[in-house]
């Protein structure tokens, strides 16, 4: 759906407005903040070609919040793109900072893993992301040997 579908027209039928209201960003004077043109050229390049893998790894029901999760594995497998624009890669604005991990060490991810500071659907996010993309390129990715289940 475009971001202005739902935008109201003034009564002289003089254009559309958008409050300008980015998720929970605040306000915004940009009329159309997923305009293409508005687009890093990291972004742009991986739209532009075959880089980018996109996987919806799950869907569920969160009772406590009463929200849908659906987690998904984006994976970029072209080493052009870190070669060009690695050093472009930020953490948004949910977020305090980045950290890296290697898919060829499994010690590192079974730390990860076994982290104590995820919450339970960003843990199951993980652990299936981690799953799908050892399917996608298995010469890559070293997983420690784990389930997803109830315990």
């Amino acid at each position: 759906m475009h971001p202005l579908a739902g935008a109201r027209r003034p009564q002289d039928d003089g254009g559309v407005l958008d409050r300008g209201e980015a998720l929970d960003a605040g306000p915004s004077s940009v009329a159309d903040l997923l305009h293409p043109s508005r687009m890093t050229p990291a972004m742009r390049w991986l739209t532009e070609s075959s880089a980018l893998d996109v996987h919806l790894n799950g869907f569920a029901y969160n009772l406590v919040a009463g929200s849908f999760e659906f987690p998904a594995l984006l994976a970029v497998h072209d080493e052009t793109f870190w070669q060009r624009f690695g050093g472009d890669v930020e953490a948004n604005w949910e977020a305090s900072g980045l950290l890296r991990y290697s898919s060829a060490d499994a010690d590192g991810l079974a730390a990860l893993l076994h982290d104590p500071q995820w919450t339970d659907e960003g843990l199951v996010a993980c652990a299936l992301g981690l799953k799908r993309l050892v399917q996608l390129n298995p010469e890559r990715v070293r997983l420690p040997a784990f389930q997803i289940g109830v315990s």
